[in-house]
């Protein structure tokens, strides 16, 4: 159950906020190398946090995984800021960041997608 926490955490934390900053759907994530560049650095320090704790796991792959799959799909963060609403990156980029912290993995692309969107979520309110 832990493995697929984490392994959820760390896929949505490569895919949401992008999509969200960028107001883009999932599947451009793929098709724009420069957004794929963001999404990788992110899902590397991911694995690198998940391999701290003991887990394998092939965070780049899953992610083009479940962002092909989900190519039409807008995620739940870019919604609830298009809404105007608070999202959960405390809960991904900002828990991968804090786990990172306790285990001595820098996770910087994660803290600054999360530091981002927070910026844009203080925006709204």
């Amino acid at each position: 159950i832990v493995f697929r926490i984490w392994a959820k955490a760390v896929i949505n934390a490569a895919i949401n906020p992008i999509t969200a900053l960028c107001r883009v759907g999932n599947g451009e994530i793929v098709k724009n190398p420069n957004l794929w560049g963001v999404a990788e650095k992110i899902a590397v320090e991911g694995q690198r946090v998940m391999e701290k704790m003991g887990f394998q796991f092939d965070a780049p792959n899953e992610v083009r995984k479940v962002a092909e799959m989900t190519a039409n799909n807008r995620s739940s963060m870019l919604q609830d800021i298009e809404k105007g609403k608070r999202t959960e990156i405390d809960y991904i980029n900002g828990a991968i960041v804090k786990k990172g912290e306790e285990l001595g993995v820098k996770c910087t692309v994660n803290e600054v997608l999360w530091r981002l969107v927070k910026g844009v979520e203080h925006g709204h309110h």
